[in-house]
């Protein structure tokens, strides 16, 4: 029978924001980070106007055998030139970097 004290433990988090590549506007942006192992994975860019980007390649998934995880997608012409943000985070564990737009 499984109990509390017998279920497998997750391996403690982390997360390391490895690449950032920005883009002009209508260009294609990407970030990859580093984690644990098929760790899951989602993340939050905050354009340089203040919102946040709702592009459908921006969703949750699994790191792969090795602990990377990567997202791409398009900066919206309508966008602001400056600087955006960029939250990873995986199995709790959040790391920031900026992205670069213009």
């Amino acid at each position: 029978m499984r109990t509390i004290d017998t279920l497998p433990k997750q391996p403690e988090a982390r997360v390391e924001i490895v690449q950032v590549q920005g883009a002009a506007l209508g260009g294609i942006a990407s970030v990859t980070a580093k984690t644990t192992p098929e760790a899951m994975c989602s993340i939050l860019y905050q354009t340089p106007n203040g919102l946040l980007a709702t592009a459908d390649t921006l969703f949750m998934h699994p790191a792969d055998e090795q602990g990377s995880v990567s997202w791409r997608w398009v900066i919206s012409r309508d966008s602001r030139t400056g600087a955006g943000r960029v939250k990873v985070n995986c199995n709790g564990a959040e790391a920031t970097a900026d992205l670069p737009i213009g």
